[in-house]
């Protein structure tokens, strides 16, 4: 996920302020400049008096629109350098996805809204399977570049708008908004497949098999982060206790019952 940034014009309210700031720059010069060419100049004939005052005003005039124009580029580039530090602490360096910490953050805002409007939706934990093999055989540099590619992939086969991150290791976390059961597990199993047929060789031209196993809880009332993460989680042991390269889910189940409710699964 490349991101390009350009240097955006300040708003109408960032002019005025900065234009206030060059004027009581410019005031406080011309303050400053006339208190000390009065003093300077106290004892000199008066036309000499008259242009020194005259220029303690005119210059820091003159001066005050250079001031204005190099203030408000300066400003530019620090919004651009605001920008790129935001952008850097919350992606990850690797796949350039979401970091945990602003997945949960976006996640946690989302179902605010979802919950406002009413939407259903899913959450789903990814988790590449057999991934220390991988690193053990074949290197961490082709470790690194299966992580590069399954995260290609898994963005690939969500929609735009929806939120994906890595959440660590070898772990994706993907929130799908105001999508049904039957669309949440196509999502899923386009998911799964992308990467399972995904081509990545080894330094030497080896084929390197990769998979991913996914677990996911389905939603249709308002429900918290942590209790979706949880049960994500539960349903992605699973995944992989029943041989990988699956996708399980369950419904979320009214918390009262929640205990007692049968698991409804998909592989």
């Amino acid at each position: 996920m490349t991101r390009t940034l350009t240097q955006q014009p300040l708003t109408t309210r960032g002019l005025c302020k900065l234009a206030g700031i060059t004027l009581c720059g410019v005031l406080s010069c011309m303050a400053v400049a006339l208190i000390y060419n009065a003093a300077l100049f106290r004892n000199a004939d008066p036309e000499a008096f008259r242009l020194a005052m005259i220029c303690a005003v005119v210059v820091p005039t003159i001066l005050g629109g250079p001031l204005f124009v190099f203030l408000s580029l300066k400003l530019r580039e620090l919004r651009v350098l605001n920008r790129r530090l935001e952008i850097v602490a919350a992606h990850d360096g690797l796949t350039t996805l979401l970091n945990r910490r602003a997945f949960t953050e976006r996640v946690e805002a989302r179902l605010e809204s979802m919950a406002t409007d009413g939407l259903a939706g899913a959450l789903f934990l990814i988790d590449a399977d057999f991934f220390k093999s991988i690193n053990d055989r074949y290197g961490h540099a082709t470790g690194d570049r299966a992580l590069k590619a399954i995260a290609l992939r898994l963005q690939d086969s969500v929609r735009e708008g929806d939120i994906i991150g890595r959440l660590g290791g070898e772990e994706f976390g993907v929130l799908l908004a105001d999508v049904d059961r039957l669309a949440s597990i196509q999502i899923a199993e386009r998911m799964r497949e992308a990467v399972a047929t995904m081509e990545l060789a080894s330094p030497e031209g080896k084929p390197v098999p990769v998979s991913v196993s996914i677990g996911g809880v389905i939603f249709d009332r308002p429900v918290g982060y942590s209790y979706l993460y949880q049960e994500a989680d539960n349903r992605l042991y699973e995944a992989k206790a029943r041989g990988r390269n699956r996708v399980v889910v369950r419904d979320t189940a009214p918390a009262a019952a929640a205990a007692a409710a049968p698991d409804r699964v998909s592989a």
